[in-house]
């Protein structure tokens, strides 16, 4: 029997609710795109949002629960509405016997409507050439006010410097309590954080940087959360970021992370994680970008030091004196710390702040002069045939080299928790990764420490979705 006061178990048929105000007063053509342009990736945005403050990672069972749930744009007098069926009680509060949308939950369908449907009507469905990529990334982040607003305190304007937070959302109550320790100290320091706006560290560094920002004084301070279609469902927004940006695919998500920011903070994670990180050591590898400051601080309390370790371990047994080669250190590692990390960042943050001025090309807030190597940019389908492709050899540039690590690591986050890839995996059997034996050798360690760490998912037993082999 259902509980009457789960209101999680309860499913409303059918209810209207209006858009934001940003979604008003729009122009017919604008609506008439908006009504027609519905999607899948529209419903799957809708339905990670309906479950805004869940940790839950499993988007398989999140669409069997809700197989029937569904969003419409509808064109009212002033602008737009969105239409919900069958969609969970818990969106709503009660009041004044009436059912109202909660406000975090309509300003987030707003703005991934905002998103989706912009990056369609201004920049098109593909973008071909690397700087058209990174416009389409600057576009979408300026027309959802990302480069508006700074923080005050005491009435006067402070100055704007953000930094992105990664890290897992399969975390112990230790990582999490840490991660707020760390976020708080980085609020200390007049930043604004970045996270992708789930469960786990996405969660805790922007609770912990409140209580900072409240203890300085600091008003108007923005938490952002930046998520796409493929992954909402498997981290639904959490009720702390006041500002959701949706961007297209994870590689561009990755790219708006670390061009919107001055360097970042990661935490202990899984795959994901590991797929983040290798990111920006594939972008700060390319000989381009030897000079380049994006700075990164590891970070981790001492029981869950083992993560950075291994971590470390793997960078320099994969990459060796590729990554002492460069004129400063890719990353820093800072254990049990929160204080030490948040000044850390900030220091070099400094000295990012101080090389943009310099260039005369980039800004406080967007990295213009950094070059992201088309093998980052250029969208993933992990499906069995790609990964079997995957280029696991050290006869390569290291910087292409980590960019397929970077895929593999994607392609494992896909079978882990999308629908798609759990469907995948279920119907053709576990991803097989080929490549040269240290290589891979060494990826089985680290997946080991993942699994027996229990970062892969949130609950139940992990099967792998990958299977290891010697080319």
């Amino acid at each position: 029997m259902e509980d009457p006061n789960n209101t999680s178990s309860i499913i409303i048929p059918e209810i209207l609710v209006p858009a934001a105000d940003t979604l008003q007063y729009l122009r017919e053509s604008d609506i008439e795109h908006l009504v027609n342009g519905a999607s899948d990736n529209l419903r799957r945005c809708a339905l990670g949002i309906a479950h805004t403050g869940q940790s839950t990672d499993n988007t398989e069972k999140l669409f069997q629960m809700h197989p029937n749930f569904g969003i419409e744009i509808t064109k009212v007098r002033k602008g737009i509405s969105f239409l919900l069926r069958n969609v969970p009680r818990s969106c709503f509060i009660e009041r004044e016997e009436q059912l109202v949308c909660k406000r975090n939950v309509m300003e987030f369908l707003s703005s991934v409507v905002r998103d989706l449907l912009f990056s369609t009507i201004a920049i098109g469905e593909k973008q071909e050439s690397g700087q058209e990529i990174t416009d389409a990334i600057f576009y979408i982040l300026k027309n959802a006010d990302f480069f508006k607003g700074k923080m005050r305190q005491n009435g006067k304007d402070l100055e704007r410097r953000r930094v992105f937070a990664w890290g897992g959302h399969s975390i112990n109550n230790n990582e999490y309590d840490y991660s707020k320790s760390v976020g708080t100290q980085l609020a200390y320091q007049f930043l604004e954080i970045i996270t992708g706006g789930g469960p786990g560290v996405m969660r805790g560094t922007p609770s912990g940087a409140l209580a900072g920002y409240q203890a300085e004084c600091v008003d108007f301070a923005r938490q952002f959360g930046f998520n796409c279609p493929s992954i909402i469902t498997s981290e639904p927004p959490n009720n702390i970021i006041n500002s959701l940006i949706t961007l297209p695919d994870i590689e561009k998500r990755l790219e708006a992370f670390i061009r919107g920011s001055l360097g970042g903070v990661v935490f202990p994670g899984g795959p994901g994680t590991a797929e983040e990180i290798l990111t920006m050591v594939s972008i700060l590898l390319h000989p381009k970008n030897n000079s380049a400051q994006c700075p990164l601080v590891f970070t981790a309390p001492e029981k869950s030091k083992s993560y950075f370790l291994a971590i470390d371990n793997f960078l320099k047994k994969i990459f060796g004196d590729a990554l002492t080669d460069r004129s400063h250190p890719l990353y820093e590692i800072v254990i049990d710390d929160p204080e030490l990390a948040a000044q850390t960042l900030a220091k070099k943050c400094k000295i990012t702040t101080d090389v943009r001025a310099a260039l005369q090309i980039d800004t406080i807030d967007w990295n213009s002069s950094l070059h992201v190597p088309e093998e980052i940019q250029i969208p993933f389908e992990p499906t069995h045939e790609g990964v079997a492709k995957l280029n696991l050899n050290r006869d390569q540039n290291p910087h292409i080299l980590a960019a397929e690590l970077r895929r593999l690591f994607s392609a494992i986050v896909y079978g882990n928790v999308s629908d798609k890839g759990i469907k995948m995996i279920r119907d053709k059997g576990p991803f097989q990764i080929a490549g040269d034996k240290e290589i891979i050798d060494e990826l089985d360690k680290l997946l080991r420490i993942f699994v027996a760490e229990g970062r892969m998912k949130i609950e139940g037993e992990y099967n792998p979705c990958y299977q290891l082999h010697t080319a």
